[in-house]
């Protein structure tokens, strides 16, 4: 005598569509956090100098987004080389690196044929600073 043949119980089969549908959906969980992750690298290119084209001509142009990018890489790469153990700034927009980096108060001093950068102790990432310039000019030359 053969065996009846049975269905599926319906429990399993929504166990199954539930679970393709998890899959779905952190795969767009997974797509939406790379466009994000793209659109955070847009926005700061175009804060470092993107958004601002200089001139209705095209080359001038294309030199502008060259040097914007330029401008870009030497950015993420001092925060990746330089601030990787600080929080605050390895994780900054580029206006904020500007702003507590590029424009802290500092003296070039001269003194027994070598030259002193002295900066500001009062600043509140000074030391955070002082270990990238060492880290940076540390950095075996590139050959």
């Amino acid at each position: 005598m053969p065996r009846p043949i049975r269905s599926t119980p319906p429990l399993r089969r929504r166990r199954s569509t539930a679970h393709i549908q998890r899959h779905l959906s952190e795969q767009q969980s997974l797509l939406h956090r790379h466009h994000a992750v793209v659109e955070d690298h847009v926005r700061a290119a175009k804060t470092t100098g993107l958004g601002l084209l200089p001139s209705t001509s095209w080359r001038i142009n294309t030199a502008w987004i060259l040097l914007t990018g330029i401008a870009r890489d030497l950015d993420v790469w001092t925060r990746l080389l330089a601030f990787h153990d600080h929080d605050h700034l390895a994780r900054a927009e580029p206006a904020t690196i500007r702003e507590l980096v590029y424009r802290l108060p500092a003296r070039l001093a001269h003194h027994a044929r070598r030259r002193w950068l002295r900066f500001d102790r009062d600043h509140p990432h000074t030391d955070a600073i002082t270990s990238a310039w060492h880290r940076l000019t540390n950095l075996p030359a590139v050959t």
